[in-house]
């Protein structure tokens, strides 16, 4: 598991080593049921205009986490790599096209992305279709929101925020939503947030 541990802190700060205005949060999430877990993330630019945002949520059985790069080429579309460390550094690889959302008020913020390609230790083959868009709302409060589809439509996972900010203190609600009926997110897991940004 130490090893696990390393490898996976490698594999995230990589990119981060030699990135630039670095910026994110440690948060401890309670399901209404289940176990705990913490969640750690951070946004930050990375060389050649890169941006790029990693997470991983430790848990009692081990860690899940991702790292997204994604570069804007012109009119907010561009390339996106994301590796997704389950238990492992890169156990899954994607790759495909980010799209920003357009003409947004100032403070909205939103993109589209598509990965078709996908390839795993396994040698399966699995894109996906995701969204994230948020909100900065007056005294502080965050709205956000991200979820993905599998290419064959069905709903993956996703995940909402809505909080407030006490100076480096935030607090909020942050439901996961998991299964799919038609597509659409069929189970919800209310969980709460707190956390320390940074």
């Amino acid at each position: 598991m130490r090893n696990k541990i390393i490898g996976l802190a490698l594999a995230l700060l990589a990119p981060v080593a030699a990135a630039k205005a670095v910026n994110g949060s440690v948060n401890y999430i309670q399901p209404e049921e289940g176990n705990s877990f913490v969640k750690t993330e951070a946004f930050y630019k990375a060389p050649v205009g890169v941006d790029g945002f990693s997470f991983v949520n430790f848990n009692k059985g081990g860690y899940f986490g991702k790292t997204d790069l994604r570069r804007p080429i012109a009119y907010g579309i561009g390339p996106e790599v994301e590796g997704v460390h389950c238990n492992e550094p890169l156990s899954e690889v994607k790759a495909g096209v980010n799209v920003q959302i357009p003409k947004l008020p100032r403070n909205l913020f939103g993109n589209v992305r598509v990965l078709p390609v996908h390839a795993d230790r396994n040698g399966t083959h699995r894109g996906n279709i995701g969204y994230f868009v948020g909100a900065n709302l007056p005294y502080g409060v965050q709205v956000k929101s991200f979820g993905d589809w599998n290419l064959n439509g069905n709903w993956d996972y996703g995940e909402a925020f809505v909080g407030r900010k006490f100076g480096h203190i935030n607090l909020g609600y942050n439901p996961s939503f998991t299964g799919s009926r038609n597509g659409i997110p069929e189970d919800i897991t209310h969980r709460v947030s707190a956390g320390v940004s940074f």
